[in-house]
């Protein structure tokens, strides 16, 4: 198990220990030792996090929440609230199960915001590697500069596509784009990656060059969506990799959260039955010329069904979810209003959907299908935000089984062909062994990317397990 406590100091033996579980009884408490840090808030919630794990594997977590109270003397008084216990079962006991194989590398990124204090803490686990954790970079710090840095992606991707807009770069080639994206990568990696990270990830590296294992799977459960991890290209004493981390390993995330009733853990399977899609019909200036090409490839799959894109219609969808998939095809915004990110997606008829009325929409039922948010920009945006950072918590907060959607709004032409490849993708593998890996079918169609040179095919992300599978009843 592993302790998170950025308000405490952690005395003595560090923030690690091994329980050992008897087949009767009680097994022996792992026993931490805190002290309050230096505080100028009279009363302040500190929050401790300890993570369970087994040979490299997530298991669960337990949260509680400890109240400092600063008075005349030296010293806090402390007083402890509930425990909160999430895990792989929500309703009982966590459980272990040695039938799926742990991610090659998982990160464990925990941020916290309390009072005066800001702390982010990294854990790295492997099948492979000793566990190991560290302060890392909270997300929030390389916000301003990650929207500079989409504001240009989206830039030259629009002039890849032969859009000049201004301030975008005119005749931009793929070799230009190419290079620009892999700087990008690099620095994300120097800025971002750290000591801990860097040395796992080449240790697992140089390992399976020798044939030793398999380094293929990336697992990354953080509670900011903010860092592209997908996007990061390793670097380090001279050596580099040829490709980002998103189009070279499987690479999945998921967002926890200590106060919502979303799935500590995510789902491994879901059974597909439906691929409902909301694909709006827009008028004048709003029409995206290839939506057609990717109804044509979401057609192809015989579990497609289209839904209105009215507010009443996507709203009782929300309430009664299918098994399978819940595409949108359209104009997605994620701009800033008032200093607050505003993300929303386009209907019909002026109407747009925001995540704050989605969140009051969704209810958490029998099924949790994986949502796939192909929103495409509005061709205005001269500076953009993080797109999935307000959709992809609210989505998996109403239950999802996963959440695939872009870094940044996405252009129309780049949006369409990497719909149409993964669907295409996807349907072989459906009709031939019957069951399509996620991870597997992003990171095939991430790679188009080097060969058209429009960064479209690398701005998604996909929320979920890294070995979650859409299987045919």
């Amino acid at each position: 198990m592993v302790l998170n406590a950025p308000d405490f100091d952690i005395l003595g033996g560090g923030n690690q220990a091994t329980v050992h579980l008897p087949l009767n009884g009680d097994s022996a408490p792992a026993l931490f030792q805190l002290r309050p840090k230096p505080t100028r808030t009279p009363r302040l919630p500190g929050r401790v996090s300890a993570t369970f794990w087994h040979e490299g594997a997530y298991l669960a977590r337990a949260t509680r929440t400890i109240t400092i109270v600063t008075n005349d003397r030296p010293g806090a008084i402390t007083t402890a609230g509930a425990v909160n216990r999430t895990g792989a079962n929500m309703a009982g006991n966590a459980v272990i199960s040695t039938s799926e194989a742990a991610p090659d590398l998982t990160l464990y990124i925990q941020e916290s915001h309390a009072g005066d204090h800001t702390a982010c803490q990294l854990t790295i686990e492997s099948p492979y590697l000793q566990p190991a954790s560290s302060a890392c970079i909270p997300g929030d710090a390389l916000r301003p500069w990650l929207a500079q840095q989409y504001t240009a992606v989206l830039l030259a991707a629009q002039a890849v596509r032969g859009v000049t807009v201004p301030g975008g770069r005119p005749g931009a080639g793929k070799e230009q784009v190419t290079a620009m994206l892999r700087g990008l990568g690099q620095e994300l990696y120097r800025r971002v990656g750290g000591p801990l990270f860097d040395d796992a990830f080449w240790k697992l590296a140089d390992r399976a060059q020798a044939g030793g294992i398999r380094f293929h799977t990336i697992q990354i459960y953080t509670n900011n969506p903010v860092i592209p991890w997908e996007l990061m290209v390793p670097a380090h004493g001279g050596r580099s990799r040829d490709a980002c981390l998103g189009a070279e390993f499987d690479v999945a995330r998921w967002h926890i959260d200590d106060d919502v009733t979303a799935h500590d853990r995510p789902p491994a399977l879901v059974p597909f039955e439906r691929l409902a899609a909301i694909v709006p019909e827009y008028r004048g200036g709003m029409t995206l010329p290839h939506q057609a090409e990717e109804i044509s490839a979401l057609q192809k799959l015989r579990e497609f069904s289209r839904v209105r894109a009215q507010v009443s219609d996507v709203a009782a969808l929300l309430r009664n979810p299918p098994d399978g998939i819940v595409h949108f095809a359209g104009h997605g915004v994620a701009a800033s209003a008032g200093g607050q990110a505003n993300s929303a997606i386009e209907l019909e008829g002026d109407a747009s959907l925001d995540s704050m009325s989605w969140r009051g929409m969704a209810r958490t039922g029998p099924h949790h299908p994986l949502y796939f948010f192909n929103a495409c920009d509005v061709g205005q945006a001269r500076r953009v935000l993080n797109f999935i950072d307000g959709w992809a918590p609210t989505v998996l907060d109403g239950g999802a089984a996963g959440f695939l959607g872009g870094l940044w709004p996405l252009g129309d032409k780049g949006a369409a062909e990497f719909a149409t490849q993964f669907y295409h993708a996807l349907s072989e593998e459906l009709n031939g062994p019957g069951s399509a890996r996620i991870t597997e079918l992003l990171a095939q169609s991430r790679r188009q990317f080097y060969t058209t040179g429009d960064p479209t095919f690398l701005g998604y992300v996909f929320y979920g397990d890294v070995g979650l599978r859409l299987v045919r009843p």
